[in-house]
């Protein structure tokens, strides 16, 4: 059945600011494709703790140290974004910071739910999955394009990978950056988006393609694979298979009332096996709705079968296990290694000696330790003046 939706697109943005009256606060949840379970902070959290929780998992991203997978941070207020962005350029060097959060990581924010994810993914069954249902769409495109007159229409259809779609009518109101997508010619945002979810509970996935569809214009076909998620110790077991489903969605505009219209949802693996069908796109789907009428397009469909579906998961189900396996400890290398680069002509940049890592270790540890001794002297040494100085100085 279809789901019938008021058009509700904000024309710019309001100069009062969004500050919701119910009881959320400023928390961090982990997503469910986390090998640790769900956090939720107390809701007495204030938006300032939630700012800088977040800046600091951006931070770690930026640096390269662990973070969890899909940290989510909730705002009561949607000045909280601003106040966040402007904590970013104070803390980068040269606005670098900040740059990588609006340029290089892939986030979600919702201005009106006060909702920010940082959507981090280290999985493997996600990715490669991900990667192999864009390359099978590419291939389905030419396919179908071979022998055409859709040839000049298909080459105006580009992947975009997870670019950044935003909401034109007001800035930093609404942006998400989709597992996949696809651009068509010079219009801005893009028409065909791909989503691939662990177990996502199906009113939160339903409320994101909402949001595409409403906010993000003009998206107006969504492609979503949803994998069972298990936990590391379940999905180690070599039984392990995980269940996947396929979900397509496309919207229809009448007025003011958007139809999101489910056209296919089907499980395609179970037990490891791939189940009997296949999935059909039509080619128009790719296209923005003010194209789509043309009758080259009209009777074209990328068809794709369940079996071809289930590889794509065995494939990433495969690469996830080599992930999760153990690894031997390393043996510490207890000599100095010389390091050459050489350039295009064969001459030498950098020549270095590199230390043990052990020994490396060592050095870190006692710099951190004479870092610390320092700070505690500069404290003492502070408190000692304060305590020594007049009443009518001391503050």
């Amino acid at each position: 059945m279809a789901s019938i939706l008021p058009l509700t697109r904000r024309a710019g943005g309001s100069s009062q600011p969004n500050k919701r009256r119910d009881t959320l606060s400023s928390s961090i949840r982990q997503g469910p494709d986390s090998d640790e379970s769900m956090i939720s902070s107390d809701t007495d959290v204030s938006d300032e703790d939630g700012i800088e929780r977040a800046q600091q998992a951006i931070q770690d991203s930026y640096q390269s140290r662990p973070v969890p997978h899909y940290p989510t941070f909730v705002f009561q207020d949607e000045r909280s974004y601003e106040k966040l962005r402007q904590k970013l350029r104070d803390e980068g060097n040269s606005d670098g910071l900040l740059r990588y959060f609006d340029e290089s990581l892939r986030t979600d924010w919702n201005a009106r739910t006060g909702e920010l994810t940082l959507r981090i993914m280290n999985s493997s069954m996600h990715e490669v999955v991900q990667g192999r249902l864009v390359d099978a769409i590419t291939k389905e495109l030419d396919r179908v394009a071979a022998n055409h007159s859709l040839r000049a229409i298909r080459e105006k259809i580009q992947s975009g990978s997870h670019a950044r779609l935003r909401d034109a009518s007001t800035e930093h109101s609404i942006h998400k950056s989709p597992d996949g997508q696809f651009f068509y010619d010079d219009i801005q945002g893009a028409p065909f988006v791909i989503e691939i979810a662990y177990s996502e509970e199906e009113h939160k996935l339903l409320a994101k393609i909402k949001d595409y569809f409403i906010h993000l214009y003009p998206v107006s076909t969504i492609l979503a694979v949803d994998i069972e998620y298990a936990p590391l110790e379940m999905r180690q077991a070599p039984s392990h298979t995980h269940r996947a489903t396929v979900c397509l969605w496309t919207e229809e505009r009448t007025g003011d009332t958007i139809s999101i219209i489910p056209q296919q949802k089907a499980v395609f693996r179970e037990n490891g096996q791939a189940l009997l069908g296949q999935l059909v796109i039509p080619f128009k789907f790719l296209l923005p709705p003010e194209k789509r009428t043309g009758a080259q397009a009209q009777d074209q469909e990328l068809r794709f079968s369940y079996e071809s579906l289930a590889q794509m998961v065995s494939h990433g189900e495969k690469r996830q296990r080599v992930e999760d396996r153990k690894s031997p400890p390393m043996l510490v290398s207890r000599k100095r290694l010389r390091c050459i680069v050489f350039d295009l002509n064969g001459n030498i940049k950098t020549d270095e000696m590199i230390e043990p890592e052990a020994k490396q270790q060592r050095a870190n540890s006692l710099s951190s330790e004479l870092t610390e001794t320092k700070g505690r002297t500069r404290l003492r040494a502070k408190l000692a003046s304060r305590l020594n100085s007049p009443p009518s100085l001391r503050t």
